[in-house]
């Protein structure tokens, strides 16, 4: 019977364009991603990739504002919303991360959705720099861990930001420390676009040093494989732009 209900749900999804309206059929799309458990949730999640299908943002939006609040939050746990666009998604995010009942738990989906659709938007982060710099500075490392990444889409951020990142690189649990090597990381590859004082921080010896530190001695791997691809970031700023690598200055020895 599985096999049955999945062969139909593929079947609808590979031809429904032929002989549905667009609404219905983008309609139905998102009813796979939201409720699909299998074959017809992968075609089409892989189909909405690659921009075979799309979503319907009034279907979401309609049915976001329905819900109570347990089921707003649930919703972010599923992966229709991901792929609205940035008009469509802000509202219903911002509604979402008010939400006074919201866990720590449940506000770090809804923080993930986040970082997916900046993934896909990229431009739109400025439109969440409040967010971005609360979650940042969260006491809840679930939160906080969140933000260190989400950081990086910004081009510009204060000095108390970018000492609370190179802090953060000593944490005392390791997804801190991965995410804010991932950010730092982002913002070295983003190089051409990013501001005088956050690429000066990123490329500093200071950095450079601590990178390298975590990636002969942090007890994580996962830890140290970050510190790899922000070493290794480095490495391809300075073949880009033909930059040398600034070194520690070594203090010196006073006499005595």
């Amino acid at each position: 019977m599985d096999q049955l209900r999945e062969g139909l749900a593929l079947h609808l999804l590979k031809t429904g364009s032929r002989w549905l309206k667009p609404n219905q059929f983008e309609a139905i799309v998102t009813m796979f991603l939201l409720f699909g458990t299998g074959a017809e949730f992968n075609e089409a999640s892989a189909g909405v990739k690659a921009g075979r299908y799309a979503v319907d943002p009034e279907f979401l939006t309609h049915f976001y504002n329905s819900c109570p609040e347990p089921l707003k939050l649930a919703l972010f746990q599923t992966f229709g919303l991901a792929w609205l666009q940035p008009a469509v998604f802000e509202p219903i995010f911002r509604n979402a991360w008010s939400l006074r009942s919201a866990t720590t738990h449940q506000r770090e989906f809804v923080a993930w959705k986040l970082e997916t659709v900046l993934s896909h938007h990229p431009a739109h982060a400025e439109d969440y720099r409040d967010i971005i710099l609360e979650l940042l500075r969260s006491p809840r490392p679930e939160l906080c861990t969140r933000g260190l990444y989400l950081v990086s889409y910004l081009d510009d951020v204060e000095p108390r930001e970018l000492a609370y990142v190179r802090r953060r690189l000593s944490a005392a649990k390791p997804e801190p420390r991965m995410n804010a090597l991932n950010g730092l990381c982002r913002w070295t590859q983003r190089h051409r676009e990013v501001s005088p004082r956050v690429l000066e921080f990123t490329t500093s010896p200071e950095i450079r040093e601590k990178a390298k530190h975590l990636l002969r001695s942090d007890p994580e791997k996962a830890v140290r494989t970050c510190a790899h691809f922000m070493l290794k970031a480095l490495r391809e700023y300075e073949r880009a732009t033909g930059a040398k690598p600034s070194r520690t200055k070594k203090r010196k020895r006073s006499d005595s």
